[in-house]
């Protein structure tokens, strides 16, 4: 990943095309997060207004197994791409650990210093 301190709140997806669907139509806050099968799609890019890249963490180990740059994607190449890596283990992966315990619903909604600086 490339962010080490961006923390994620995640909405749950029920279906490989939903997500397809939002992620390659659609922009979203820098801190939306989206875990579907186990896996987490986590918001990795830059800014709103460029490039939307997700890491793919295995939800279970907080493996990142893959980056995906979906805005250049079509959904059904998104569909191949999550296909793929779905079925991929944390062995084969070259990308690190992401800490999960600390940076996932943890936007602070409700407490004295608000929520976090890519939502207000």
């Amino acid at each position: 990943m490339f962010h080490d301190r961006r923390i994620w709140t995640l909405a749950d997806i029920d279906s490989p095309r939903e997500l397809a669907e939002k992620l390659t139509q659609q922009t979203f806050v820098l801190c939306q997060g989206f875990r579907w099968n186990g896996l987490l799609l986590l918001n990795d890019s830059l800014s709103e207004d460029g490039a939307q890249e997700y890491g793919v963490v295995d939800a279970e180990s907080g493996i990142q197994l893959d980056s995906l740059t979906v805005s250049w994607m079509t959904p059904e190449r998104f569909l191949a791409c999550l296909e793929e890596v779905a079925k991929r283990t944390t062995a084969e992966t070259a990308f690190g650990r992401v800490d999960l315990a600390t940076r996932l619903d943890a936007h602070g909604y409700g407490r004295a210093d608000g929520p976090c600086p890519h939502c207000a």
